[in-house]
Parts: C-alpha cells; sequence; structure tokens
C-alpha cells in the first residue's frame, strides 16, 4: 500500500476490546472496526494498539483485511506506551483515537512526535466528576470528542466547565456480530409466556450500582403475587458470594439462577427467553446491555438515572423505576409480569428502537459524519500541516432522548 499524506492513516489506542466482556470494551470493538473500515474504504490504514489485550485474543471480524494491524500487550503500560511512540513516528498516522481519558497523559506526549488530529471517546463514570489538569486539557486541546450518550456529555462538560456544544454523541450500537442482529424484525418475542427475570452484569463489589441487591429484595414481593417467577444473573465478579448469601438470607435461594458468564449464542438464548430484562443501575453511560435484550423483543427495566433513558423510553419500550426503591421495582416487575400482552407490545417497541438507530450501521454512518465533519481534508500528521477544528453538528448526535425528550443530565451519580 502507497504511503502518501493524502490518505487516512489511524492511530487507534485503546484499553481493551477483547480479553473481558465489558461495556467498554464492547463499545472499543465498535470503534476498531468502524476506524479500520473507514480507512479501508479510502485507501488508507489503522494500526490499534490495546493495552489490556493479547496478540492471541483478537477477533479479526472486527478489523479489515489487509489494511488493519493490530498488538496486544497484556496489560504492560510500558510496552504500550513506548509501541504508541514509535508507531507515531513510525506509522506516521494522520489520525489518532484515544479510547479513554486515561490514556490522555500518553496521548498529551504523542503530541511531541506526531501532528496528528485527535478524538477522545468518552464513556461514563470516569469522566462524570472534576478530571485532572492533564485529563481536561488534553479534550480542550482535542480535535474531536465524542461521548456514548448525552447524559455523559452533558455531566461531563459540567463538572469540566467546558461546552457541551463540543462533545459530539456517538451511541453505542448492537454489535453486529450479536446471534440474530442481522434480523431485528422478528416476530411473538420467545419470552411472551415467561416468568423470568434475567440481569446480564459484572458482579464486582466495586459495581453494585447495578442494582442486583435491590432486585434480589423485590423479589419476595414478586413470588408473593406471582409464585412461579424466577431471576436468572449471568455474570461473574468478587461479589457473587455476598449475593447468594443475600438470596439464601431472604428465602428465595429456590428462585434465583445464578449462571456465570455466558457466551453470546447461550446468552442470546437466555435474552430470548425471559419475560424482561431488568438491570435497575444507577450509573450506566449508556447499557449496551439493554439493546441486546430488545433486540430479542425483550423490554427491560431500567433506573431512572445515567444514560439508560436515552435507549428505554419509559413506558413505551421498557420502564424506568426510582434506583434504590425495591418495593417500587417490584410493583414495576408485577404489573409487567402479569401483563403479557403489554409486555410483548414493549418488547415489539423495543426491537423497533433498536433497529431505527441503534445497529452498526448507523453507529458507522455517525462515525464517518463525525470524522467528515469534523477533521479538515487537508494532510495532517507528518507533512506538517495543521487539522482545523470544526463544532459539532446536529446530524451527528445519536437519534436518542433524555425523559424529558431532551438529553439533559438531570442528576449526577457516580458510576
Amino acid at each position: 500500500m502507497s504511503r502518501t499524506d493524502n490518505v487516512p492513516r489511524f492511530l487507534v489506542l485503546v484499553p481493551g476490546a477483547f480479553a473481558r466482556a465489558g461495556g467498554i470494551e464492547a463499545f472499543d470493538r465498535l470503534v476498531i472496526k468502524a476506524a479500520s473500515e473507514h480507512c479501508r474504504d479510502r485507501g488508507g490504514e489503522t494500526c490499534v494498539l490495546s493495552l489490556n489485550d493479547t496478540d492471541g485474543s483478537v477477533d479479526t471480524r472486527y478489523l479489515a483485511p489487509r489494511s488493519t494491524r493490530y498488538r496486544g500487550f497484556g496489560r504492560s503500560k510500558w510496552r504500550f506506551a513506548r509501541e504508541a511512540i514509535l508507531a507515531a513516528c513510525r506509522f506516521r498516522p494522520t489520525g489518532i483515537m484515544v479510547g479513554h481519558v486515561h490514556l490522555a497523559p500518553l496521548a498529551a506526549g504523542l503530541r511531541l512526535v506526531s501532528r496528528a488530529w485527535q478524538w477522545y471517546f468518552l464513556y461514563g463514570i470516569e469522566v462524570w466528576r472534576r478530571l485532572t489538569p492533564i485529563q481536561r486539557l488534553a479534550l480542550r486541546r482535542a480535535d474531536i470528542v465524542s461521548a456514548i450518550s448525552g447524559f455523559t456529555r452533558d455531566v461531563c462538560a459540567r463538572c469540566n466547565c467546558s461546552a457541551a456544544s463540543r462533545i459530539h454523541v456517538l451511541a453505542c450500537a448492537l454489535d453486529p456480530f450479536w446471534p440474530g442482529s442481522t434480523d431485528l424484525r422478528g416476530g411473538e418475542p420467545l419470552g411472551t409466556g415467561s416468568r423470568t427475570l434475567l440481569t446480564v452484569a459484572r458482579l464486582a463489589a466495586s459495581e453494585r450500582y447495578k442494582g442486583v441487591d435491590d432486585v434480589l429484595r423485590a423479589m419476595p414481593d414478586v413470588l408473593r403475587a406471582i409464585p412461579g417467577a424466577n431471576y436468572v444473573i449471568v455474570g461473574e465478579g468478587d461479589d457473587r458470594g455476598r449475593l447468594e448469601g443475600i438470596a439464601r438470607a431472604l428465602g428465595i435461594a429456590d428462585h434465583v439462577q445464578f449462571r456465570g458468564w455466558l457466551a453470546p449464542p447461550s446468552l442470546a438464548e437466555a435474552y430470548s427467553q425471559a419475560a424482561l430484562f431488568v438491570m435497575p443501575s444507577r450509573k450506566e453511560g449508556f447499557g449496551i446491555v439493554y439493546l441486546e435484550a430488545a433486540a430479542h423483543g425483550c423490554p427491560s427495566v431500567a433506573a431512572a438515572e445515567g444514560g439508560s433513558s436515552e435507549f428505554i423510553a419509559d413506558g413505551e419500550s421498557g420502564r424506568l423505576v426510582p434506583y434504590g426503591e425495591p418495593r417500587a421495582l417490584a410493583a414495576c416487575l408485577i404489573s409487567l409480569l402479569s401483563d403479557d400482552r403489554r409486555r410483548a407490545e414493549m418488547g415489539r417497541r423495543a426491537r423497533e428502537r433498536l433497529r431505527e438507530g441503534y445497529t452498526y450501521e448507523a453507529f458507522r454512518r455517525r462515525f464517518d459524519s463525525i470524522l467528515d465533519n469534523g477533521v479538515s481534508a487537508a494532510p495532517c500528521g507528518a507533512s506538517g500541516h495543521r487539522t482545523r477544528r470544526i463544532e459539532p453538528t446536529g446530524d451527528v448526535s445519536s437519534p436518542t432522548r433524555g425523559p424529558t425528550g431532551e438529553n439533559s443530565a438531570a442528576r449526577i451519580s457516580d458510576g
């Protein structure tokens, strides 16, 4: 491939994408795929460096063949930083994509050896606070900044005294390789007659905000009204033992299944068999699991906190409940489990909402639009030309809305 300066060359730096499950990793896979395809379609190249992954963990389906290089560093920060500096010098990127604000010190150093434009991606709790001076400086100097939700955009801007208008919204999307992602029309949701509640989350002590405790504490009330109900929890982590103890103490252990981590085909089956997906978390930047549930016609019950409301339309494609109120959660669950027709209609609307704006194709269009509108077409990087900064335009924001119909930060949570 000719190494001329009129074709895009992207250096993509991510904390991880393949070695572990999680929302950030899922989003980074989308970024890697979109970036490598964007370059390939324009005759360019992409170099992806991942801090926490290994070379053996990569899923090559996300890499455009023959135009994408990938390296994982197995959590070795010094090797990751060294390779990033070498890539900035030798690969001569026209653009550097920074997959986490924690990589700001490294990205700042890369400015000393590369004049490539820089794009920062923001997720959730990592920017729902006052950032460090170097992180704030990095975002101010960035050519492009995007957030996965209007909520994250607004809270980050408010906490760091910056203009929300500078931050694009690049919403999450359903993984293009998710089982059944190519056919989102479907018919009657498979879980219509089910009484199974499902949560998919990392069961970590540091992530108790996911709301699994609240679902467990709601279950006694649910079981009194609907004796056939049961609760399936998919995920692993250091908090699993404590949660199992809560189930035993509440006398509901026979109605709760801890299934550990499931591979995508088994997880897709769990979604399709569930009556409701329940994760009343107060610290979701967006919540990709709500999209996965919607793909199977399974409506979600979430907390009216964070970015969850930007996909879940309360009363239409799911329900939003107060965080930390098991009684209110139980009343909501009982109401929906008792009404198959209403639940099925919510599931259909959730799938329709997903199909209209949260597929990979929609993500790729927004990704390309941000690049095409936010970065100068003039050569940059090794040629020494400067990029020009353009304010975000309305057509690159996600087609989402907050609880009042706007992308607004109603409340701030840590996480």
